[in-house]
């Protein structure tokens, strides 16, 4: 018989052996414990973006000064100043008539196109600036094509010839007037005309022909009629081809060819109003450009700008800065 010791000696034995056997299911007996992940590594730095691309300015930069002999490519009146461009320079210079200043200048600005007129042996086709809005007036009376010319409405073409001037309604598609040519030293012994640039002035049309190998002359007609209003600076005058001014009004300016004179004409009545002489300054220029800001009239050739007040009849040289 086992004795009250025993049986106590037992159930120790039986409780230690559970505490042990519950102690290492506590420990390990259960699922082991998950392993730590390492950390991610840092992420490289943000590299900054590259600089945006600088804007390069290309316009081009007039020179610091111009060779002696440069010539004028294009000269224009931009606001209260001439700005003149010369061949194969970059940039332009402004040039005011009324203070004498010079100043660098961009690229001349785009100027708004003029109606566009074709002549073939089909017809004439009257176009908006960009051959839009197209009028074509039917004839088989240019088969070599012509120089044209068209009112700035569009109202009226003129089409020159070797032999003449027609004038045609554009709306209506008919023949309104013939311009012959006339008798100068160039055509004195030939029926064949050099009728050179046309302008519609007001309601009248200057027409241009040759009058020496070099030179022009002008006359001033009625569109409609094809009657003669004036010798544009008088009879047998040379005048530049050059575009007229407007000076207001009727009143539009011409520059002699080799008189270094300027002429100012009611284009209405054919009345020469004025003329302006330029005198020694205006030596050396033929063909001469012309434009007008203000009381200045501002003449430019070859290599020379001059700028004449209306009011002093001061004449003033516009130039930049010459390399030595």
């Amino acid at each position: 018989m086992i004795g009250a010791w025993g049986a106590a000696a037992i159930r120790w034995g039986m409780s230690s052996k559970l505490a042990i056997v519950a102690l290492a299911v506590g420990c390990g007996g259960g699922a082991a414990p998950k392993e730590s992940m390492p950390a991610p590594p840092p992420p490289p730095p943000v590299q900054p973006d590259a600089a945006a691309p600088v804007a390069v300015d290309v316009t081009p930069k007039p020179a610091a000064c111009l060779e002696k002999d440069a010539l004028i490519a294009e000269t224009r009146v931009v606001g209260s100043a001439v700005v003149a461009c010369y061949q194969d320079i970059p940039g332009c210079w402004a040039l005011d008539p009324a203070t004498g200043d010079v100043a660098p200048h961009g690229e001349l600005p785009a100027v708004a196109p003029d109606p566009e007129v074709t002549v073939d042996a089909a017809g004439i086709k009257v176009c908006a600036a960009g051959a839009t809005d197209c009028k074509t007036i039917a004839t088989k009376e240019f088969p070599e094509g012509g120089t044209a010319v068209a009112k700035a409405d569009r109202s009226l073409v003129a089409v020159a010839t070797s032999k003449d001037v027609t004038v045609f309604d554009v709306a209506k598609g008919t023949r309104l007037a013939r311009i012959p040519g006339w008798k100068t030293p160039m055509t004195e012994n030939t029926a064949v005309y050099q009728l050179g640039p046309m302008h519609f002035l007001g309601d009248n049309l200057a027409v241009w022909e040759s009058y020496s190998p070099v030179g022009m002359v002008a006359r001033l007609f009625v569109p409609r009629t094809g009657k003669l209003v004036a010798n544009i600076a008088g009879a047998n005058v040379q005048i530049s081809d050059r575009d007229p001014v407007h000076v207001g009004g009727a009143s539009w300016a011409f520059v002699g060819f080799d008189v270094n004179l300027i002429y100012v004409h009611d284009v209405a009545t054919g009345k020469l109003v004025t003329t302006y002489d330029l005198g020694k300054a205006g030596a050396g220029m033929p063909d001469a450009w012309l434009g007008r800001i203000g009381d200045h009239f501002v003449v430019a050739a070859d290599n020379k700008v001059r700028a004449l007040d209306t009011r002093t009849k001061a004449i003033r040289e516009l130039d930049p800065p010459r390399c030595r």
